[in-house]
């Protein structure tokens, strides 16, 4: 190649800048140069090297796999193999099947050979993994393959025994039919056992409880059925205790430890005994240094009374040993004697008196004072009493105890006695039912007399039924048949009954909540556990309410049945709608009632433009009831494209590839149009040539849900001008900008290269006016020269 003339002569005869020649042998090529009358002569030498040839052995072999292979070249002077190595000489050790290659290199020439090197295919031996063994076991080692076995004890066969007596490796190697040697290890562990050590808590004391421990192994099976590392054991003589100690490998090994229990807290005491109630009794204990009674007495002697069937525990202490026992003292079952209850008589009259034994074995029974009494050594005596006072009843059984009760006998005047009426209240609308209970006194028959204040009303009877319209006082007289009268009176409130008044049936919407109002004052108690005076419940299914209110003295009770109105059903396909920008959605809804989209559409079937994300509602009506549903839609998010391009004021020369670069780069893929192909590519830099006259070129980017951003751009086609005027007018002041340009000057002499354009200086001096020399190489984007363009250009100052 060659440039800096106008034209040129070969000594092929060829004219070109560039020509292309076949070399055979060294040759000189001369050109000369032609340029406004002048001419000047170069040339270039071009030297032939010679080939070479490579020889590598071994081609082609096979050996077994991690076998050493060395391999030779010959045929250069320096090598370079794959391996990184550089000797003409290499040793390999290929575990597959592998191709090595080696490059020669002689005086600028290569050549390149390669061998390759198979590997047999082998059956790997492999040892069974085997747990570790206790010390005097036996394990099998099991040895998988088909060649031939050898092991490291001299066995040959592929099962063997050992019985190592500590931890051993094994090796086995097998030798298959290529020849091929594998081999495989395995340790055998070999597991002492252990070496159990037992303790005990002290101090060992007779009748408590001791720790029996155990260490240095994984499990115990203890001769208490134990199972633990620690144990607990009740001392109540002297004791051997054995434990079978194992490992995690399962080597056992057997330990006992014998324990004699210190008895010097151990106390005689006395026996257990029965006695009668309330007896006092000396308790008595010998033997220990301390005693120490469940009263919180202290010493070898208590005295205690005896109530009830009684435990008396004893707490002996000697040195640091503790013991506990006890004294159990029992009362001969005891009598219950009832002398029955205080009455009370008139002064004159006989007294009955009602005792009563509960339980056997009475002996004897007595009452006391025993004046003017009949009967004192029954339950059952009479006596005539002028004074109020006690009477003792005596009962001894035949274990020689002694109860008693007493009853005390009231004397008052001869008269009437009536139980004194008590004030009440009762609810209106309400009956009272009155009666009078006779105690005692008078003479029969009785004559009852009732007077109601409140309307004078007079009754006679006992008991006797009214109903009380408002509050009143109510008298009574009661007269015997000796004419003694007695008197009483109460007063009886009438309170008001509230009178709720709820609906007896209502239909309401599932869903809906209604109120209930019992429309009076009250407290409320509703069958749905709520208290408050007006009851809101939410309508899921048919409900019966009831409802009971109170003033807190009278109540009463209503009911409501409540049906519920199924809601319409109502459905939108689809829920939810993922769309482009402009997309037409469409939501088709399914429902047992009447329709109402929210824009106020009727129609089953809703199709608009979606253009940003958005929620529509539709709602069902039916029998008054109301469903709403909704959908919504999303919109993806396209971004708008810019085009870069490396067109100089959007215009390229013919030839020249226009790069275009299509940002953002986060789209799917891209689908670039111009006058006369479509390309389409997931990167988004395409290279185009355009058209003689121009290109309006039309891109799509095409995101991963299908949504589409459009740009256009229009590129035209450049032409190259003749001259130009650098005058910083702003007007034709830079040479072709925009394309890789050398400027040369008429001896061929480069006066700019770049690619901004010249500005008409050099070296940041004005140029001569004149006829300057241009020569634009374009290159493709790979850098390779495509389109070469040659002329020359006038300088004009003006």
């Amino acid at each position: 190649e060659v440039y800096g003339a106008q034209t040129y002569l070969w000594s092929t005869g060829q004219t070109d800048s560039t020509i292309q020649v076949i070399i055979n042998s060294d040759t000189t090529y001369y050109v000369t140069g032609y340029a406004y009358g002048c001419e000047r002569e170069d040339s270039v030498v071009i030297t032939v090297g010679t080939p070479i040839t490579l020889n590598i052995s071994p081609t082609d072999t096979t050996v077994c796999p991690g076998s050493n292979v060395i391999l030779t070249v010959e045929g250069a002077t320096n090598y370079l193999w794959n391996t990184g190595d550089t000797g003409s000489s290499i040793v390999v050790i290929p575990y597959d099947t592998t191709i090595y290659s080696v490059t020669g290199y002689d005086s600028g020439c290569t050549a390149q050979i390669s061998a390759i090197v198979n590997t047999y295919s082998v059956d790997m031996v492999t040892i069974d993994s085997i747990p570790p063994i206790c010390t005097g076991d036996s394990a099998q080692l099991i040895a998988n393959g088909t060649g031939i076995i050898y092991w490291s004890t001299g066995d040959t066969t592929n099962s063997i025994w050992v019985s190592p007596t500590n931890d051993t490796i094994y090796i086995v190697n097998m030798l298959d039919t290529n020849g091929c040697v594998t081999s495989d290890t395995i340790n055998v562990v070999v597991s002492l056992p252990p070496n159990v050590i037992l303790n005990y808590t002290s101090p060992a004391c007779m009748n408590s409880y001791i720790n029996i421990s155990a260490q240095n192994a994984t499990y115990y099976s203890w001769s208490t059925g134990d199972s633990t590392a620690e144990i607990i054991i009740y001392l109540e003589q002297d004791t051997t205790i054995y434990v079978t100690a194992t490992n995690i490998y399962g080597c056992s090994s057997i330990d006992s430890i014998t324990i004699i229990p210190d008895s010097s807290a151990i106390i005689t005491h006395m026996n257990d005994t029965i006695v009668c109630m309330h007896t006092i009794l000396g308790l008595w204990a010998n033997g220990a240094n301390t005693i120490i009674w469940s009263t919180g007495d202290t010493g070898n002697v208590i005295n205690s009374i005896i109530t009830q069937d009684t435990t008396f525990y004893i707490h002996s202490i000697s040195g640091t040993c503790e013991s506990y026992d006890s004294i159990h003292v029992q009362i001969y079952p005891p009598l219950y004697v009832d002398a029955g209850h205080d009455t009370t008589v008139m002064a004159g009259t006989n007294a009955y008196l009602h005792g009563n034994v509960i339980g056997g074995g009475v002996s004897s029974i007595s009452w006391s004072p025993s004046d003017s009494m009949q009967g004192s050594n029954t339950l059952n005596p009479i006596v005539v009493v002028d004074s109020s006072m006690y009477f003792i009843l005596t009962v001894t059984d035949t274990n020689g105890c002694t109860w008693m009760d007493m009853v005390y006998v009231n004397v008052i005047p001869y008269g009437i006695y009536l139980e004194s009426l008590s004030d009440t209240i009762i609810c209106s609308g309400d009956s009272l039912i009155l009666s009078v209970n006779h105690l005692f006194g008078g003479t029969p028959p009785y004559s009852y007399e009732w007077i109601i204040d409140t309307n004078s009303d007079t009754l006679f009877g006992n008991p006797i039924t009214i109903l009380p319209t408002g509050n009143s006082y109510i008298y009574l007289s009661v007269s015997d048949s000796e004419g003694y009268f007695t008197y009483d009176t109460m007063y009886v409130s009438v309170i008001t009954t509230p009178e709720p008044d709820l609906p007896d049936t209502l239909h309401i919407c599932y869903g809906d909540t209604v109120a209930l109002d019992p429309q009076t004052l009250g407290s409320c108690l509703w069958s749905t556990g709520d208290t408050s005076s007006i009851l809101e419940i939410l309508i899921t299914q048919d409900t019966l309410i009831y409802l009971t209110i109170t003033n807190n003295i009278c109540s009463a009770y209503d009911t409501s049945l409540i049906f519920m109105k199924p809601l319409p059903y109502i459905y939108i396909y689809p829920a939810s709608d993922s769309l482009c920008p402009g997309d037409t959605a469409v939501f088709v809804v399914i429902s047992d009632g009447t329709i109402q989209w929210d824009n106020g559409s009727i129609n089953d079937t809703l199709m608009f433009e979606a253009i940003t994300n958005d929620t529509i509602y539709v709602t069902s009506e039916l029998n008054s009831c109301y469903s709403t549903a909704f959908a919504t839609t999303y919109i993806y998010e396209v971004p708008d494209i810019i085009l870069n391009t490396n067109a100089w004021n959007d215009e390229v020369l013919p030839g020249q590839p226009l790069i275009l670069e299509i940002l953002p780069n986060t789209f799917s893929y891209y689908i670039v149009n111009n006058s006369e192909n479509t390309f389409t590519d997931t990167i988004n830099h395409f290279s185009l040539y355009i058209s003689p006259g121009g290109d309006l070129i039309y891109v799509i980017a095409v995101t991963s849900e299908g949504c589409e951003s459009y740009e256009t751009i229009f590129i035209n086609s450049r032409t190259i001008p003749n001259g130009f005027t650098p005058n910083a007018d702003n007007v034709n002041d830079v040479f072709m900008p925009g394309v890789p340009i050398k400027i040369l000057n008429r001896w061929g002499q480069v006066v700019y290269e770049g690619d901004n354009g010249w500005d008409g200086t050099i070296d940041n001096k004005q140029a001569m006016p004149g006829t300057y020399f241009y020569i634009i190489e374009l290159q493709d984007e790979n850098g390779k020269l495509i389109k070469t363009y040659k002329g020359d250009l006038l300088l004009i100052k003006n």
